[in-house]
């Protein structure tokens, strides 16, 4: 049986050779291993050129000439060298095909390029295709600092341990050899999860030169600390733990923000804290930016409780200014699902005026004072009103 023949398809570039099928008939048919080494002989052969660059053979087989046998020979050996590797030694060598092997029955069987076919001589390139024939280098790993947002846990348990308060002797000079590092790095534990549990404990045990040293290193940080998730705890405990005088600057760099803090998931506990220890003289122009937007912070899902703080610890003339805002749209912010919890704050903390002017709002028509009385929200706001009056009549 004769060599199957070749199609020539002439393409732009270089020609694709396929094995044309020859008559199935049972004379011809080839076994898989004959088809293999068919194939394989097919593919290794030269190619001829889509334009004639040779001559014929006596079976009429193109020769290519030695010009288009020397541009196979350039492209083989066109290969990516990589700074410092095994080709960047053998360049200009010619290097046998590792792609393929040699099989003493059915002659050379094509491999596809895996690891495991590349010698381990020969280190495989960044598969970045053509262009980046460089090998990148990993970012050199570097210890995190102490204190900074990666602080291991082991770490801030040891200072937990030294912070505790020894009697005398190594136990005390150890605490206070931890207590001045922990003053010197107070925002950088402060930011994290581990640190700000450190920040906390030197606030309990520290004397009050050592506490009002730990919170001067917040100062340029309020905000940050404020919105974060870690530093407003120690920022909090700073407000109940240090003398108010000391404390000024956080009253000072949240001005102009205390709207925006109020309706933060984190920065309204540092404004509930703030308007419990604080003194009135100091919180005024505190709540006078909350009152410019009352009305919306009523509604909002962490704003209304620092809206209930100046209800509990406000001046009278402030609760009176909140009253006059909900008799303003008394019947929806009584069935509101949030603001119906600043209504009936209003009616336990306010002075007995202002709650009768809030109960003769909601009562003023007795269609929607019935409807709210059935309401799921306002249902609370009517029995609590009901309530004060029956203890006030028993009183």
């Amino acid at each position: 049986m004769g060599s199957p023949c070749l199609l020539h398809v002439p393409v732009i570039g270089w020609p694709v050779l396929w094995p044309a099928h020859p008559v199935t008939d049972d004379a011809s048919i080839q076994n898989p291993q004959q088809q293999v080494a068919s194939q394989a002989q097919a593919l290794d052969s030269p190619a001829p050129c889509a334009a004639p660059c040779g001559h014929r053979d006596e079976k009429g087989i193109t020769i290519p000439s030695r010009t288009a046998a020397s541009r196979r020979q350039r492209r083989k050996q066109h290969v990516a060298v990589v700074p410092g590797s095994h080709e960047a030694n053998t360049v200009g060598k010619v290097e046998p095909d590792h792609n393929t092997r040699e099989s003493p029955s059915s002659g050379p069987t094509l491999w596809p390029a895996t690891p495991e076919s590349t010698p381990p001589s020969t280190p495989r390139a960044p598969n970045l295709g053509r262009g980046w024939p460089f090998v990148l280098q990993a970012p050199e790993a570097t210890a995190p600092e102490f204190g900074a947002s990666q602080a291991h846990g082991d770490e801030c348990d040891q200072l937990l341990l030294a912070l505790s308060d020894g009697p005398s002797g190594d136990i005390a000079a150890q605490r206070q050899a931890v207590m001045e590092l922990v003053i010197m790095q107070t925002w950088q534990l402060a930011s994290t999860q581990n640190g700000c549990r450190v920040v906390q404990r030197a606030l309990e045990v520290g004397e009050a030169s050592e506490r009002v040293a730990l919170s001067q290193q917040l100062r340029g940080h309020v905000w940050e600390a404020c919105i974060s998730p870690h530093a407003n705890h120690v920022l909090q405990m700073c407000i109940e733990l240090i003398p108010d005088d000391c404390i000024q600057f956080v009253l000072d760099e949240l001005h102009g923000s205390i709207v925006s803090a109020a309706r933060h998931r984190y920065g309204c506990r540092v404004l509930e804290r703030l308007l419990e220890h604080c003194s009135v003289e100091q919180t005024t122009g505190l709540v006078d930016e909350l009152l410019d937007g009352a009305a919306q912070l009523c509604r909002h899902t962490f704003g209304n409780f620092v809206v209930q703080h100046v209800l509990m610890h406000g001046l009278e003339d402030q609760r009176q200014q909140i009253v006059a805002i909900l008799r303003g749209d008394i019947q929806r912010l009584a069935r509101h699902r949030v603001a119906s919890h600043v209504v009936r704050c209003a009616l336990v903390h306010c002075s007995t005026e202002d709650r009768q002017q809030l109960a003769l709002a909601m009562a003023a028509d007795a269609r929607e004072f019935a409807d709210l009385a059935h309401h799921h929200c306002g249902s609370f706001v009517v029995r609590e009103m009901k309530r004060l009056d029956g203890s006030k009549d028993s009183s």
